[in-house]
């Protein structure tokens, strides 16, 4: 804006606070008019603090300042309703974890059974042995998604190939039955380390339009996870019960009552020391 000001009176005359602020008004104004508050906003403080600063500005200017201000708050109130409604229409996602054997099956069949209203779709992620990221771009002609919708409502689903593509037939298939969607539940296999899936509501399109990742739930096996938390890998890298206690923002113990108060306490300590920011 300075030069611009300076270019335009004339080289080498000093600018006046007035008329630099004028300069930042006229490109805040111009801003709002091109759907940009975020940049207007960068323009209406500097306009705002030299016009504070000064006494005597034209009436005039002052009214297009507060003019400009007022249309900024305003548009910023209209773009966070339409980001919150677009978040709001997003299907909330719960990632399930935990190692063979943990209760994340018994945990899901639980849900398709109850009758608490929900329409929950509860998918069953089969990638065998092959990474989820490598599906994702060599198993699309292979993908299937077998839906099944269960008597409280709830759909059962599992998914083989190309995560994404399962995924997006899930969503095809609720709407054309005129339905819709609670909420999804994904159940990983025991060894899957749930960070590529993850990873898919961030960076693909589809998933960050249509799908929010709203948790990932750690299932602990109470009497087993110490050793399977100590065992070491061949590879030194860090073993599978690791990374999903460090990835989850929720963890539930399971089969606490094979256990002692004092085992369980121990597990819990060891489960923060892992992840100290799980609730």
């Amino acid at each position: 804006p300075r030069a611009l000001v300076v270019h335009a009176s004339g080289r080498g005359r000093r600018v006046r606070p007035y008329e630099r602020a004028l300069c930042y008004l006229v490109r805040a104004e111009v801003l709002l008019d091109m759907d940009a508050p975020r940049r207007a906003l960068a323009e209406l403080h500097p306009a705002k603090e030299l016009l504070e600063r000064g006494r005597g500005w034209p009436a005039e200017v002052l009214r297009r300042l507060e003019a400009a201000d007022g249309r900024y708050r305003s548009r910023q109130v209209e773009n966070d309703e339409r980001r919150q409604q677009a978040e709001d229409a997003k299907v909330p996602v719960t990632v399930i974890t935990g190692f063979l054997g943990s209760g994340k099956t018994t945990l899901l069949n639980r849900l398709l059974q109850e009758q608490h209203g929900k329409r929950i779709a509860v998918i069953e992620n089969e990638f065998g042995e092959v990474g989820i990221d490598a599906s994702l771009v060599e198993q699309k002609e292979q993908t299937t998604a077998a839906i099944v919708e269960m008597n409280n409502g709830c759909i059962c689903c599992t998914l083989r190939g190309d995560f994404i593509e399962g995924m997006r037939k899930v969503l095809e298939d609720v709407k054309a039955r005129g339905s819709r969607l609670d909420s999804i539940l994904i159940e990983t296999t025991g060894l899957a380390d749930p960070s590529p899936i993850a990873s898919t509501f961030f960076l693909d399109q589809f998933m960050r339009e249509n799908y929010r990742l709203d948790s990932i739930l750690g299932v602990c096996d109470a009497k087993h996870l110490l050793a399977q938390l100590g065992a070491r890998r061949e590879d030194s890298c860090v073993n599978e019960a690791s990374e999903q206690v460090a990835f989850a923002d929720r963890l539930l113990l399971t089969k606490t009552d094979l256990c002692t108060e004092e085992e369980v306490a121990s597990v819990v300590r060891r489960l923060l020391q892992v992840n100290p920011f799980a609730k």
